[in-house]
């Protein structure tokens, strides 16, 4: 079985700043770094981190080739990437004094993938082989119908969220792996409850698994709800958080770990992250999160009545 992530690639400028600012008003960053990352990038890396390989897939302009060296660096295949005459995807990421973040994307050449690329890397890969997708990149509803119509296993994380989402075809992904907005803003209701019963109506099939900040994770398919808390750790840095867990979920399942021990590792992984600034390179390996010494918190307010 193989993973293949067909996902975005950017670079991310990192700015540390005391608060975020309010409309009109213009502040000075304490300071500002340089890395490498898309929910893409950042996925792929902890796939490869849980112990699986994975092959990564996407676009690239021919500014930035050190991208290709930092994916072969952590073992992950190349050989699907494409490189392009377009500007490579950035990001501008500020991190405030709590290490919460906000960020603007420019999709770049993420956003002018063509059909006839989806499907010359598509015809590499057969039923059963596991294809991994974010919101970054154009093409979704394509590269979806066209897996599915050769019977991949495909996981779904809706982010960043947007209308568009709405318009894909959802009922054919295995895992849809989201996090609260992306929950409320695909079930259209205000709650996590509310919307995790819409989820389970309309969508039967799937697996549902949503990550919930400093509360844990849920883990729901069909009668079985599961949940998870956190780690204790200082907060630095939460960007790549979120794309470790579902990297580390997705690679450990894989390998053939339970549900509950996928998310404990996953869990795990993530915690480490938020620990450390950056992004792709703040995700830690299999040996760091077995070896961590950090201290477990059990979820607070879950799990949710269903």
């Amino acid at each position: 079985m193989k993973i293949l992530n067909f996902g975005s690639l950017n670079f991310d400028y990192v700015y540390q700043i005391q608060h975020f600012p309010s409309p009109g008003e213009t502040i000075s960053a304490l300071n500002r770094k340089r890395f490498f990352g898309g929910k893409g990038l950042n996925q792929s890396i902890a796939v490869q981190s849980s112990g699986y390989p994975i092959f990564h897939a996407g676009q690239i302009g021919q500014d930035v080739n050190d991208l290709i060296n930092v994916l072969k660096k952590h073992k992950i295949d190349t050989s699907l990437i494409n490189i392009c005459d377009i500007p490579t995807g950035h990001a501008v990421i500020l991190i405030d004094s709590s290490g919460e973040n906000c960020i603007v994307l420019d999709g770049g050449a993420n956003q002018k993938i063509t059909k006839d690329y989806a499907d010359s890397v598509l015809e590499h890969f057969e039923k059963g082989d596991i294809l991994l997708l974010q919101n970054e990149i154009n093409c979704l509803e394509h590269i979806i119908n066209q897996s599915a119509k050769r019977g991949l296993n495909i996981v779904f994380n809706p982010a960043p969220f947007n209308k568009n989402v709405l318009k894909l075809p959802l009922e054919k992904i295995q895992y849809l792996c989201m996090n609260t907005t992306e929950c409320l803003g695909i079930s259209g209701k205000k709650d996590i409850k509310s919307a995790n019963s819409w989820l389970l109506t309309n969508f039967p099939e799937t697996h549902l698994l949503i990550t919930l900040g400093k509360h844990g994770c849920i883990y729901i398919y069909k009668n079985t709800v599961l949940s998870y808390g956190i780690y204790n750790v200082p907060v630095v840095d939460t960007t790549a958080a979120g794309d470790t867990f579902i990297g580390y979920f997705i690679g450990r399942l894989a390998l053939g770990d339970s549900i509950e021990k996928s998310l404990e590792t996953a869990s795990r992984a993530s915690s480490l992250v938020v620990s450390k600034a950056g992004a792709s390179n703040s995700i830690p390996t299999i040996e760091e999160v077995f070896s961590s010494d950090i201290k477990y918190q059990k979820p607070d307010i879950l799990p949710f009545n269903f």
